[in-house]
């Protein structure tokens, strides 16, 4: 059985569009992945940022002994806290590839822990400004 020409020509068109749409599909989610990562080591970022924000507050309490400072390192933690659950939230498919996500999540929460156990010791007077140093 002999095809002709139009026959041949409409099957190699089909077969073009068929290997065309193939590799547009795998470069799509090539791409979409790509973003997806970059997204995410973004949004990383912008949490370290925010922890580096909370650790000068930190630090600015220990040397002027001022309890604003303190108070702004626990809101900046707070936001640590809503930053790293958006990101588990959002990024979940990617997080959880990630060995150390849980231990990050077990350091912020420490690191809130100590620092409010700080501020109450702190208010209440049973640490002076020369006992915070060494909790």
């Amino acid at each position: 059985m002999s095809f002709s020409l139009r026959q041949k020509i409409s099957f190699l068109f089909l077969v073009f569009m068929v290997v065309n749409s193939i590799i547009w599909f795998m470069n799509h989610y090539s791409n979409s992945t790509v973003l997806n990562t970059l997204v995410l080591i973004e949004k990383k970022r912008d949490l370290l940022d925010t922890v580096l924000e909370a650790r000068r507050y930190e630090k600015n309490f220990f040397l002027r002994k001022d309890i604003k400072d303190l108070s702004l390192a626990l809101s900046y933690i707070g936001k640590i806290d809503e930053k790293q659950a958006h990101i588990e939230k959002a990024f979940s498919d990617l997080v959880a590839r990630d060995p150390f996500f849980q231990q990050r999540s077990q350091a912020i929460n420490a690191y809130r822990t100590n620092m409010e156990t700080l501020l109450t010791l702190y208010k209440s007077g049973t640490v002076s400004s020369e006992q915070s140093l060494q909790i």
